[in-house]
């Protein structure tokens, strides 16, 4: 997704170590995208912690031929109405952990995850899109649609270190070449318009 002249540099926010760190080209132009915020559990901190990347991301984009992309956070697939995992685990842990049985050595199924609610809506992307009003120079690229019907393209269930149970995983993604095709062309539609308004503002 990246050109092979891009370098990673961590965001002044670390936004506690929850989110994936920020990249820059090396070339006359450079371009941020800052990516997702799952791991947030609690609200407040979400919320205050994007203000001030975005605070951060905006003043980036005022710098010539620079532009700053932030991508919206994928949906969850846990067994609750949203997909959310604190919703799971608050109405039932089993629904995202499981006992082994004995001599088992693999998932045999069925998926933890599952299609959620089409009414949920993600509280990190309505945060998001309200703080991001006050950051007119950053492009939010969707993320949220696509993957929001994906329940089944999560990675497979993963031993617990204990060795005594399955955990589930409906945050991350197995690698699909046509899923993530999408989602590069939705940044460079982000990216491109981005430019195009700074062109047309000189």
């Amino acid at each position: 997704m990246l050109p092979k002249t891009a370098s990673k540099v961590p965001l002044k926010v670390v936004l506690n170590k929850r989110a994936t760190s920020l990249y820059t080209t090396t070339s006359n132009k450079e371009y941020l995208a800052h990516l997702n915020t799952c791991r947030y559990h609690d609200r407040g901190q979400h919320a205050a912690d994007v203000r001030e990347a975005l605070q951060q991301l905006n003043a980036f984009a005022k710098g010539a031929g620079k532009a700053a992309i932030y991508r919206e956070t994928s949906v969850q697939h846990f067994s609750a109405p949203t997909g959310d995992y604190d919703d799971a685990v608050r109405n039932n842990v089993t629904l995202v952990r499981a006992t082994r049985v004995p001599g088992q050595t693999e998932w045999a199924g069925p998926s933890f995850c599952q299609a959620r609610s089409t009414q949920a809506t993600t509280w990190r992307n309505e945060q998001l899109r309200a703080l991001a009003v006050a950051a007119p120079l950053v492009g939010i690229q969707p993320f949220e649609a696509l993957t929001a019907p994906r329940w089944d393209l999560h990675a497979h269930p993963k031993s617990l270190p204990s060795g005594r149970g399955w955990a589930t995983d409906c945050t991350h993604w197995c690698f699909s070449p046509r899923f993530f095709d999408l989602s590069i062309h939705d940044l460079y539609t982000v990216l491109s318009a981005r430019l195009s308004q700074r062109r047309a503002a000189r």
